[in-house]
């Protein structure tokens, strides 16, 4: 039991410090320069403290990337028109597909944690 609630505890702990840092986002706007999905992914800029989250905005085509002080509850990442996300990885807003990855990995790494730790209980620890 005390090795899987340790296990919990840096898992979170990791977690925690790994969000700890300033977060560093790609910024560029598809309206002033250059800016896309794929070749031109904007200035890798470490954000400004209060600035939780990073963005990707498509409309019609155009492409905007920053950091953003907001952390909308509906992230909206999809394939509609305006299309938008909000992850909170550093780099996750490259393109759509990394945003939506980063919004998912903090969670699968403490769901396998967690998974690790209680079969590791049951099988080494207290074995029936």
């Amino acid at each position: 039991m005390f090795f899987s609630c340790f296990l919990l505890i840096t898992g979170f702990l990791l977690l925690v410090v790994q969000q700890a840092d300033a977060l560093r986002c790609y910024v560029c706007s598809s309206v002033f320069g250059a800016c896309d999905l794929n070749d031109n992914l904007g200035i890798p800029t470490t954000c400004k403290s209060g600035e939780i989250a990073c963005s990707i905005v498509s409309v019609t085509g155009l492409i905007v990337k920053g950091c953003s002080a907001t952390l909308p509850e509906y992230y909206m990442c999809g394939d509609q028109n305006p299309q938008f996300c909000f992850c909170t990885r550093d780099y996750c807003n490259v393109n759509f597909v990394s945003a939506i990855g980063a919004l998912y990995l903090p969670r699968l790494a403490v769901l396998l944690l967690t998974l690790f730790a209680t079969v590791f209980t049951r099988i080494i620890i207290n074995p029936r």
